[in-house]
C-alpha cells in the first residue's frame, strides 16, 4: 500500500519538495494498519480469504483519511499566502519525528 498510496499521491502534487512529506504520512499510515492487523490476527481465527478482506477494507480506510490532508496541502501549496504549507502539514502529523 505505501507505493501505492506515495504514487498516487506524488502524481497529483505539482512541487517535489512536498513529497517527502506525503510519502511518509503514506508510510506512517500503513505502518499503523500493518500492526493492527498483526495484532488482530494473532487473535483472531479468520481464514486467510477473510483476513484478505479486512486488510483490504483497512487499507481503503487509510486512503480515505489520508486523502483531505494531502488535497488541502495542495491546495494550501498553491495558495501564494501561505508558504509554510509543507512545515505546517509535518508539524500536524509530527512527521520528521519517531512515530508513537
Amino acid at each position: 500500500m505505501t507505493e501505492v498510496a506515495c504514487s498516487r499521491f506524488d502524481c497529483l502534487l505539482s512541487d517535489a519538495s512536498l513529497q517527502p512529506s506525503i510519502c511518509e504520512l503514506c508510510r506512517r499510515g500503513d505502518a499503523v494498519r500493518l500492526d493492527a492487523l498483526a495484532k488482530l490476527f494473532k487473535v483472531s481465527d479468520l481464514t486467510p480469504w477473510q483476513q484478505d478482506q479486512v486488510e483490504a477494507a483497512t487499507r481503503r480506510i487509510v486512503t480515505q483519511l489520508l486523502d483531505a490532508p494531502v488535497a488541502e496541502l495542495r491546495q494550501a501549496h498553491r495558495d501564494s499566502g501561505r508558504a509554510n504549507a509543507a512545515d505546517l502539514f509535518r508539524r500536524l502529523f509530527r512527521l520528521g519525528q519517531p512515530a508513537t
